[in-house]
């Protein structure tokens, strides 16, 4: 993704950037990956604030990508052509926030895991 005041990371690669968004702020850079973070800002899935912190990324067999979006509180999909939509959300538990910062594929072919 493309960050204003130059600098660069991708989200496909585990970044570490979070910040709050804003419209056009995060693009991908290059034409290549997908912007994980456009899906905090076009869906808001947890709803608490517009974050984004693309931290963990599992391929799974069939070509996609679920990548932990830790800010987000949630997972996004990324299909085999390269578009980002939500896949899950995690609730928040006695009012503190679920933050997954990594995945992992089950023993069940396509089941996922995050902590």
């Amino acid at each position: 993704m493309r960050v204003p005041g130059g600098g660069c990371t991708k989200a496909l690669t585990g970044s570490s950037y979070s910040r709050r968004l804003g419209r056009g702020d995060l693009r991908p850079a290059g034409g290549r990956g997908a912007d994980v973070s456009a899906v905090e800002l076009k869906y808001n899935p947890h709803k608490a604030s517009l974050e984004s912190n693309p931290y963990a990324v599992l391929a799974l067999p069939d070509g996609r990508k679920i990548v932990a979006d830790a800010a987000g509180n949630d997972l996004v999909e990324i299909s085999k052509s390269g578009k980002a939509r939500p896949f899950t959300v995690f609730p928040d538990h006695n009012g503190r926030e679920s933050v997954p910062t990594s995945l992992a594929l089950g023993p069940a072919a396509g089941s996922t895991s995050a902590s």
